[in-house]
């Protein structure tokens, strides 16, 4: 599983999402890469899938405001060729 971030700095709110991004501890673990100017960042989660849950629920509260009382569903989507 990986897990991919994109800012669009044609909008003012993903500027300031970036810029808090980068700020969290947990950016360290992601691969930076720009895609036509657009600053990206993608995580390789492996198979854990508990553990892409809990990364993916605080960037959720952390970085997107998510409040533990939003219901929100977490979609895994395997697109690997068995």
């Amino acid at each position: 599983m990986a897990l991919h971030l994109t800012f669009d700095s044609i909008f003012e709110t993903e500027k300031r999402k970036h810029e808090k991004f980068k700020e969290m501890k947990l950016s360290e673990q992601f691969i930076s890469y720009d895609r036509e100017g657009i600053p990206c960042y993608a995580l390789d989660l492996g198979f854990d899938s508990e553990e892409s849950a809990n990364l993916i629920t605080d960037i959720l509260f952390d970085l997107y405001d998510f409040e533990s009382e939003q219901n929100y569903q977490i979609e895994l989507l395997d697109q690997s060729q068995n």
